[in-house]
């Protein structure tokens, strides 16, 4: 063991036998368990101390791990003391159970500990695997796109964790365990239940914007579409290259598609190019409006117009480098950039 760590388990021991003076009983545990579960410790003292505080609290199966584990370090020389006095203790510890053979136990700190926001595993094997459950829980809901599924995983997780505790512990908290059991697994099995409607949701919305070229136009009344002519189109464009930015711009309608484009100067930077390809836009939307009983754009929307057609925008430099992708659907707000 290093230097550092030597005085560090020295420094957290005489802490926690200070904390024990003054009264304070279960820090002082806390404490001394603390020490257990990140070194080593090689005095008797550091395990008789929370033997003794164990025993107190009633705690007897971890207070017995203890001293058989102190004696074990004795008998190899790596641990300081003498065997006995742990010997004493055990045989202590055990006429009190027999005594009191009701006496609620609480798992060893390595099984579990009871926490505000679910379990608290030390052992760093139950570390492991639970934290990789988790970032499983997560990555499955990024992939299905949905956050139910991995609520349901994380909830029934829960769940198990907490009915098998209740079950076999003899802890205080054992009808608070119960309870969260069944709490959790009603969360998991709504979950489970949403998932699969709003997967298929998923699935029907792109079945039918995707795989159906011009499907949308199925459901909507024809009627009723503004129809953008070439006059719009010029309007538009002679409002965005009024910008010094600007050095050529085009747009393409292909049934309920717009495509905006515009070639700027080099010098431009990518917010500047978002926000010029966001006014094309609304010069169109706003040429459109004059004609039809639709509403223009305004400083938070971009018109009435997109609620029938979907924008697709590309801003590049004179050399051809791509500056600024994205794209609006017509249930969007927003231009959602992919570059």
């Amino acid at each position: 063991m290093s230097d550092n760590k030597i005085i560090e388990q020295f420094k957290l021991l005489q802490r926690a036998k200070k904390i024990e003076g003054m009264g304070n009983a279960t820090r002082a545990l806390e404490m001394y368990l603390e020490l257990h579960d990140k070194y080593e410790p090689n005095t008797s003292d550091a395990y008789e101390r929370p033997a003794v505080l164990l025993e107190r609290f009633k705690r007897y199966d971890e207070a017995l791990t203890l001293c058989q584990k102190a004696i074990e370090g004795i008998q190899n020389d790596t641990l300081s003391g003498t065997a006995e006095k742990f010997e004493k203790r055990i045989e202590s510890i055990q006429e009190k159970m027999k005594e009191d053979p009701s006496a609620e136990v609480t798992p060893s700190a390595d099984a579990y500990v009871f926490h505000l926001i679910g379990f608290y595993q030390s052992n760093k094997i139950y570390k492991l695997i639970f934290g990789t459950y988790y970032i499983f829980a997560i990555a499955i809901s990024i992939f299905f796109e949905n956050v139910f599924l991995g609520l349901g995983l994380i909830a029934l997780l829960y769940c198990i964790r907490y009915f098998v505790d209740a079950c076999t512990l003899k802890v205080r908290s054992k009808k608070t365990l119960a309870l969260l059991s069944f709490l959790l697994a009603g969360l998991a099995l709504y979950s489970f239940l949403q998932w699969p409607q709003a997967f298929k949701g998923n699935i029907i919305f792109q079945e039918t914007t995707e795989a159906l070229e011009g499907g949308e136009e199925i459901f909507l009344d024809t009627e009723k579409i503004p129809l953008i002519t070439e006059a719009h189109l010029l309007s538009a464009r002679q409002a965005i290259e009024k910008e010094r930015a600007v050095i050529e711009s085009a747009i393409i309608v292909n049934g309920l598609d717009v495509t905006f484009g515009l070639v700027l100067f080099k010098t431009t930077d990518k917010k500047e190019s978002k926000v010029l390809l966001e006014n094309f836009a609304k010069h169109l939307s706003d040429a459109v409006s004059k004609d039809y009983d639709i509403k223009a754009s305004s400083p938070t929307s971009f018109g009435e117009l997109y609620d029938y057609y979907h924008i697709y925008a590309t801003a590049t430099t004179d050399n051809a480098t791509l500056l600024v992708k994205g794209s609006k659907n017509t249930k969007s707000k927003y231009i959602l950039w992919d570059y």
